[in-house]
């Protein structure tokens, strides 16, 4: 079982042909193109994470044409709350792991935080572990790749899918987010912590030490003037 992940499909939504400029006609060939991506690749015993903006409406109809069954919904800021009974799960965020055999390290796992949302700080980033969101449409990460040099975190959207792959709207599969995300270092390393704290207490220890020569000082003057 391999697992992937999109986001932003916004099936049957008409607005998000110009919002988002997907080359398409109509919205029926739009939505045609987008469940074709996905039944090209995620076969039906697979597990597929849509994080966030799934149809504008007629959840039961899109969600049935998918061929994969094992679909977990990530709610995103156009999903409506009946939409929750097509899915497996249906939470806000989750946290899941991810075997890093592609990368050479066959018995590891590794965390995956996912939202809707982009965060700037994820449980155990600073451990390295990976973040994966929606909602921008592939137009915020060269952005965010400045603000946070190294982040273990991606946009797996249908439109980022389409800029990374020929045009191509399609879901990410866990190899891929493996290999491109573990070739980052992560902007949030627990050595910045560990080497913060170790100047706080080397800053500590001088202090002290300050303190006690003030003391002998201090205590030196007094004896003289006795």
């Amino acid at each position: 079982m391999k697992t992937f992940f999109t986001a932003d499909l916004h099936l049957g939504h008409e607005g998000v042909l110009a919002m988002s400029a997907r080359p398409f006609a109509s919205i029926e060939e739009h939505d045609d193109a987008i469940i074709e991506g996905i039944n090209r690749v995620v076969l039906p015993s697979d597990r597929l994470f849509i994080l966030g903006d799934f149809c504008w409406h007629g959840a039961e109809s899109y969600a049935k044409r998918i061929n994969c069954k094992n679909l977990h919904l990530i709610w995103g800021n156009h999903d409506r709350p009946n939409y929750g009974k097509w899915f497996k799960t249906a939470e806000d965020v989750a946290e899941i792991k991810l075997p890093q055999s592609s990368f050479g390290q066959e018995a590891a796992e590794i965390k995956v935080f996912l939202s809707h949302y982009p965060h700037a700080y994820w449980p155990a980033s600073h451990y390295g572990s990976l973040h994966l969101y929606g909602h921008l449409h592939g137009e915020q990460e060269e952005t965010l790749a400045a603000l946070f040099p190294g982040r273990r975190a991606m946009d797996v959207g249908v439109d980022q899918a389409a800029k990374l792959y020929s045009g191509v709207y399609r879901p990410f599969m866990d190899d891929e987010i493996i290999d491109l995300l573990l070739r980052l270092p992560g902007h949030d390393p627990v050595e910045w912590y560990k080497g913060r704290q170790e100047a706080r207490n080397k800053g500590k220890a001088q202090e002290v030490a300050k303190n006690l020569a003030r003391q002998f000082y201090d205590n030196r003057q007094y004896e003289a003037q006795r």
